[in-house]
């Protein structure tokens, strides 16, 4: 410990603190002049490393920078070198470096000949020059990936491994179609269904196309649309607190600065009730400082309750704990040995019993600057809020592509069918990015759903339902939620991998429940609102219908494609109709600009209502062969409580209720001392401040 204080207080060394600890520090050498690297006719100024002989370290190489909490890009205002630790670093939204503050490395400081510089790019081929040509090459290189496609159409990952389960599934979907062949072949009634099935190719085609955009020209036409709030609350002067964000200014997206984000605000009654959920799971760092730091603008750090969950007993590390209790200490951090996202939102509402109402958002979604608890709309009957979501892209400069739109109208008019369900008596199914709710329900909602991650969205309307309660829609505050850039492409979850293994296969899971429900007459609810929930049911199962549909009129069309194109050719620009109708009526009426849509997105949406399509058969028919086969029983949180012996109900410990973040102590007193032990045998000194452990090298 003398050893460690002593090289804290020396005069040569000023150790440089980084975001977990201090790194090694080493003698400070003078500056030197900048180097005439490229110049020939300048002499070099000697180097002070001349006749030095540099072991190889570990803590340091010679291309790597210091490691930061965030791992973010770094800008570099001085040369960097390993031999001086005091260089002035600061985070860049550019990924890039500056090519200005390029320093030698050790090689060149030591004489060595400087690596050969890359060979110049290629000439761009001929048809590069083409504009037209050039940019489907740049559509196709970004939407569709090879070895993502080759591994969507790889056979063995529907067999492999093999289970019994799995096996038994697979026989009998080869048995059935065996009999179709083999009957098709004796009886020829092949011949006929295709016929018929020809002969209604018209009124198929109709309902294939045309029900979707009439069913959105009708709920857009009735959907009330109000104004955007002006204000982020509602100031409560006789009694406000006052919150700043404790950690260094950095610039945000869009040149928003953290520390406005995280300025003094005025906390209304709702709010000071409501606490504020954040299930997290493999977070990006960058991505969660920027929801914590817009949710510390509209909530107190107490009210908010990051649960960051996995299959493990304690957390992996504490990064994460650590960039959370850096970003605000009074944030409210718990561990969930559970790797559910229900688990995590029952777990935070569990701990949050001093509250009366609950706000849940995923761990990408940044709460809008014009965000208010809408505890206004709770009542005997409505005990939770949705809010209409807005598609962002993750990229730096916010730029949206026509991809990015085209999502961005499909949510639009998902919000407003949902404000037109609230006009007939209630929403049906929240979102799965943000909701608000009483806390009691909430907890009651939780504990009747299953733990499938799939469709947990669609599952809370359906136990609202059963619970005779109903939900409202707060459409003055979207809230951005990240959307795919690509469809079949890089960077993952692409639009492929979002709909196909998750959304569209979902709804096909979730046959029966719609069936019960919908045959369910709620004796609690108003008439017309029982009305609008049964009518919203049997569209559900009727579009589940229409993606089987789709499939026999695939292969109707694939040996006779003139009808297809004769008929359907005129109906696929029906689309178009209720988007116009969206940017040049609904937008405008009510001053809403961010309901107006780029006209060319609109334009050429009929384009992404057939990559849609095609999902939703992709889905289907993931479902009877990946989800059915692998499907594993997981029990509810009522039946995991009942178990016995069994640690992952933690909250039932008694030490959750006086310290729910208990298991992330538990760890950090663990990893103290795993790191005393792996420090004395190395022979270096610890310095422990739980629940930081801070390591200087004598």
């Amino acid at each position: 410990m003398l050893a460690a204080q002593n090289a804290v207080e020396s005069p040569q060394s000023s150790p440089t603190k980084s975001a977990m600890g201090f790194v090694p520090v080493l003698p400070v050498v003078p500056p030197r002049v900048a180097s005439t690297r490229g110049n020939k006719d300048d002499a070099r100024v000697p180097s002070p490393f001349a006749g030095w002989n540099f072991p190889p370290s570990k803590e340091f190489d010679s291309n790597e920078t210091s490691p930061t909490l965030l791992n973010a890009p770094l800008q570099v205002d001085e040369p960097i070198s390993p031999t001086r630790p005091n260089f002035a670093l600061r985070h860049s939204s550019d990924k890039k470096v500056d090519e200005k503050a390029h320093s030698p490395s050790i090689a060149e400081e030591l004489g060595h000949h400087p690596p050969p510089s890359p060979p110049p790019p290629a000439a761009p081929r001929w048809w590069h020059r083409i504009p037209i040509i050039s940019w489907c090459f740049e559509v196709l290189a970004t939407h569709f990936n090879p070895l993502f496609i080759l591994g969507v159409f790889n056979i063995r990952s529907y067999f492999w491994p093999l289970s019994l389960q799995k096996a038994a599934y697979m026989i009998v979907y080869l048995s059935i179609i065996v009999v179709m062949v083999t009957t098709a072949q004796i009886y020829h009634w092949g011949d006929g269904v295709f016929h018929v099935l020809k002969g209604t190719v018209w009124p198929l085609m109709v309902v294939l196309i045309c029900l979707d955009p009439v069913t959105a020209v009708y709920y857009s036409s009735i959907a009330p649309v109000r104004p955007l709030l002006a204000q982020s609350c509602r100031p409560d002067w006789e009694d406000k607190e006052v919150y700043e964000l404790q950690m260094a200014s950095k610039e945000l997206q869009q040149g928003r600065d953290l520390a406005t984000i995280g300025a003094p605000a005025l906390v209304d009654s709702n709010t000071r009730d409501t606490a504020l959920i954040i299930p997290c799971h493999d977070s990006e760092l960058e991505t969660t400082e920027l929801v914590l730091a817009s949710a510390l603008r509209l909530f107190p750090p107490q009210n908010i309750f990051v649960v960051e969950n996995g299959r493990s007993a304690v957390p992996p590390n504490r990064i994460f704990q650590a960039l959370v209790h850096a970003i605000h200490p009074e944030i409210n951090y718990i561990w969930s040995c559970y790797g559910n996202k229900n688990i995590a939102e029952y777990v935070g509402a569990s701990a949050a019993h001093r509250f009366k109402y609950i706000a849940t958002i995923d761990d990408d979604v940044i709460l809008p600057a014009n965000f208010s608890a809408p505890a206004h709309l709770i009542d005997d009957k409505t005990k939770g809020v949705c809010f209409p979501i807005v598609a962002v892209p993750d990229q730096p400069d916010g730029s949206k592509s026509i991809f990015v739109q085209w999502q961005e109208i499909e949510y639009k008019f998902t919000g407003l069918l949902k404000a037109a369900e609230r006009a007939h008596g209630g929403v049906c199914f929240p979102h799965g990015a943000g909701s608000f709710w009483e806390r009691e329900t909430f907890l009651k909602v939780l504990r009747r759903v299953d733990l499938v991650f799939y469709a947990d969205d669609l599952k809370k309307g359906l136990a609202c339902m059963e619970l005779d309660v109903t939900l409202s829609i707060e459409h003055q505050s979207p809230i951005e939620t990240v959307v795919p850039l690509s469809f079949a492409g890089l960077p993952l979850p692409n639009y492929w991998t979002q709909r196909v293994r998750s959304w569209e296969m979902s709804r096909h899971t979730l046959y029966w429940t719609w069936f019960r429900n919908m045959l369910r007459w709620n004796t609690k609810q108003r008439f017309w609102t029982v009305l609008t929930h049964k009518f919203i049911l049997f569209y559900a199962l009727f579009v589940n219908v229409m993606d089987w549909l789709r499939l026999p009129a695939i292969i109707i069309f694939s040996f006779d494609p003139y009808p297809f194109w004769l008929v359907s050719g005129p109906l696929l620009v029906l689309p178009i109709l209720p988007s116009l109708i969206l940017r040049y009526w609904k937008s405008r009426s009510a001053g809403r600009v961010d309901l107006r849509n780029d006209l060319m997105a609109c334009l050429t949406l009929p384009i992404y209502k057939i990559m849609y399509n095609v999902c939703s058969v992709a889905g289907l028919l993931r479902t009877f062969f990946t989800y059915y086969p692998n499907r594993r029983r997981i029990p509810t949180i009522p039946e995991l409580e009942k178990l016995t012996g069994d640690a992952r109900p933690f909250w039932l410990d008694e030490r959750f209720s006086e310290n729910p973040g208990f298991l992330a102590d538990e760890a950090d007193s663990i990893l103290i001392v795993v790191e005393d032990a792996v420090a004395a045998e190395k022979g270096v000194m610890a310095v422990v401040d739980a629940p930081h452990v801070e390591a200087v090298v004598p």
